[in-house]
């Protein structure tokens, strides 16, 4: 009964009954006032207003953007994402039957021809957006397979699947470590002992507190490396302290930097090591370049591979490619 109930939670989560008494005046009058007006509904005041289904966030689901340019569907594995979406915009899961292959879905989803069915039956936003709602997801054509060959097919589109996310788990790894240069290479060489801060390792007296990446650049005045900008200059040890900087201020994505964002940038004293942290991002560049290359061929194959699994000629396919290639 109502007094039990109130019992148990105030002496299972005292803090959280204390919060929802303070907040009882305000939570009776949800839903018109609801939990004043109807005798069967007074008690539960504290509760939730309507079924949020909850149990299914903590379990395996697909996650989604509701409003987006194309498909980009992504496998929650084990249940890890709690989310939040409302009208056009937000994300949303999707919980498959036990027996139904994720993967496989996954693959079909994210694949170019279903994407391609879905931009001819969805709503199209400002931004060139599309809804990816369930009213339109679940129109989906989606086939399982019946046959042998199909079987087939479906195990290879699943086994793409699983490559793509760990390919683009490994991108995302990859790239969060190229942001974070040179902190995060300085972190993988723990043996590189006087690690400076610029400011330290730099002389000079800029009078430009922001430095535009695009008129940044290195020279030699004197025998001097120097990073020039505008009329100001700051004079470093070696070559390569002046081209570890101008990496930085390139890799911030921004027009415009503050001088003193880059004088706490830590680098290397000596010249050899930050030679060698250069090296490294040059190596880490490149694996980035193969880890793109090789999840766009994965992606290429995926969609060739679904076009021959819903038995689309090559002439469907060029549709296919043309459409998306503009929408």
């Amino acid at each position: 009964d109502y007094a039990s109930d109130c019992l148990l939670i105030d002496e299972a989560f005292p803090l959280a009954w204390e919060y929802l008494r303070d907040n009882e005046r305000d939570l009776r009058r949800r839903e018109g006032g609801r939990y004043r007006r109807r005798k069967r509904d007074e008690h539960l005041w504290y509760g939730a207003a309507r079924p949020q289904n909850l149990e299914h966030y903590i379990r395996p689901k697909l996650l989604l953007q509701v409003s987006s340019q194309t498909s980009d569907i992504a496998l929650d594995e084990i249940g890890s994402y709690v989310f939040t979406a409302g009208g056009t915009s937000g994300v949303y899961g999707i919980r498959l039957r036990a027996d139904v292959n994720r993967h496989l879905i996954l693959g079909l989803l994210n694949s170019k021809p279903l994407d391609f069915y879905l931009k001819h039956t969805s709503a199209v936003y400002a931004g060139h957006s599309y809804s990816y709602g369930d009213q339109f997801l679940k129109l989906q054509p989606i086939k399982l397979p019946r046959t042998e060959p199909e079987r087939e097919m479906a195990q290879r589109i699943s086994g793409l699947a699983r490559d793509l996310i760990q390919l683009k788990d490994e991108l995302r790894s990859k790239e969060g470590t190229l942001a974070g240069f040179p902190a995060t290479l300085l972190e993988a060489r723990r043996r590189l002992t006087d690690i400076y801060t610029v400011r330290r390792l730099a002389s000079g007296r800029p009078q430009a507190m922001r430095i535009r990446v695009t008129e940044a650049s290195k020279d030699n005045r004197d025998g001097a490396w120097v990073l020039a900008f505008r009329r100001s200059v700051l004079e470093f040890p070696s070559e390569a302290h002046v081209d570890a900087c101008v990496k930085w201020l390139q890799l911030q994505e921004r027009d415009i930097v503050g001088l003193e964002d880059l004088l706490k940038v830590r680098l290397p004293k000596r010249a050899d090591a930050c030679r060698r942290l250069l090296s490294d991002l040059t190596a880490l560049q490149e694996s980035i370049t193969r880890t793109k290359r090789n999840i766009d061929q994965k992606e290429e194959e995926l969609n060739h591979l679904v076009s021959e699994y819903y038995q689309l000629d090559a002439e469907a396919h060029r549709v296919v490619e043309n459409f998306l290639r503009r929408f």
